[in-house]
């Protein structure tokens, strides 16, 4: 008997949807062609900023202020339901200037008309929030902006979806589509074909290959991003802090990430001696102390950027039962409850106008 609905790729993305569907009701099985929430989902910094500093008329600022609504709900649910703790809380992000003061200025501006709390702060007033800060410029503060542990939110939600009866099969990728009158009858797998109702693509920096076998186009290219983690040490910080597309993010167990580049290397992964050194320049341009701090480890992922610029969140065209969600670039993890909620009501039949600037 055919189920459901097939989740094909078990990052952020993918684990919400087949989570959110089970509680709906449907018969969810999830494949993957690793380890579920393995991949950039894992490798991620977990930062959750409070929206999106966008205008109004952009789609992602209503959907991002949304997403950062649902989080600390979404993170008390999983704690009651798996009793595994993902570290999701409002910890504040300090933004340093990646440009002109004027530059940074209109950043917080930005902020403001998209509903976010932001306040100025002098080089002294962040020392006297951060003693291990020694800079001397300005910036502004996002007290809203919180972090979540992304190796354990996943973790997190994989006992959520096995509690909610969704099947999941590891080393199980899709080579091919079964099509017939404009609809998907099953994908094809190593293992078996796979029958669903509707088919479910969250697969990523892999998605374009995989929809390419159904002749479908979506360019979405994989962007490399390395990170560094600090061991723990007597050094300690409790905002993030951001500067441009790189950042400090201290955990709770007195750990600190230093990421990320970003890098056009195609399907390679891995860290360059080069990439880590810079990331520690960076946190010791910040704060001089980290700079005597052991390295502990280091990885990179690769995250999903779809080329338009917005991810795909839709039904794809001339197939009505295969749905993609995929190329959130950098914004996946805060995105996914809106995700997962979106491929809800289109599962459902409950699409709304609000889907329509995501359409695949």
């Amino acid at each position: 008997m055919a189920i459901d609905c097939l989740v094909i790729g078990g990052g952020v993305i993918g684990l919400t949807t087949a989570w959110r569907l089970a509680q709906r009701g449907y018969s969810v099985h999830l494949v993957d062609q690793g380890i579920p929430g393995r991949e950039a989902s894992w490798a991620g910094a977990g930062i959750l900023p409070p929206g999106f500093p966008g205008p109004a008329s952009d789609p992602l600022t209503s959907v991002a202020l949304k997403a950062s609504q649902q989080w600390p709900k979404l993170a008390a649910e999983l704690h009651e339901s798996t009793g595994i703790d993902n570290e999701f809380h409002r910890c504040g992000g300090i933004e340093l200037a990646d440009g002109t003061p004027a530059e940074l200025a209109s950043e917080q501006q930005r902020w403001e008309a998209a509903g976010a709390r932001v306040e100025w702060l002098e080089p002294r007033q962040i020392r006297e929030l951060e003693t291990a800060f020694s800079g001397s410029e300005a910036a502004y503060h996002l007290p809203d902006l919180c972090q979540v542990r992304n190796p354990r939110h996943l973790l997190a939600l994989t006992k959520a979806c096995e509690r909610a009866g969704v099947k999941t099969t590891t080393a199980c990728p899709v080579l091919d589509w079964r099509l017939s009158s404009g609809r998907v009858t099953a994908a094809v797998t190593p293992h078996a074909d796979i029958s669903a109702g509707q088919f479910i693509v969250t697969a990523g920096a892999w998605s374009t290959q995989l929809l390419k076998s159904a002749g479908i186009h979506r360019e979405i290219v994989p962007i490399r991003g390395q990170i560094a983690l600090l061991a723990p040490s007597p050094v300690r910080l409790t905002h993030v802090f951001e500067r441009g597309k790189r950042y400090l993010v201290p955990r709770q167990d007195g750990r600190i990430l230093i990421g990320s580049t970003e890098e056009l290397t195609g399907f390679e992964k891995g860290n360059t001696a080069v990439a880590i050194e810079e990331l520690r320049r960076f946190a010791a341009a910040i704060c001089p102390s980290l700079a005597g701090v052991a390295q502990e480890t280091c990885w990179s992922g690769l995250r999903p950027q779809a080329v338009r610029g917005r991810p795909f969140i839709g039904a794809v065209p001339d197939y009505s039962n295969l749905l993609l969600a995929t190329g959130h670039f950098r914004a996946g993890l805060h995105l996914s409850p809106v995700t997962a909620e979106m491929i809800c009501r289109l599962v459902s039949g409950e699409a709304g106008p609000d889907l329509l600037p995501f359409a695949v």
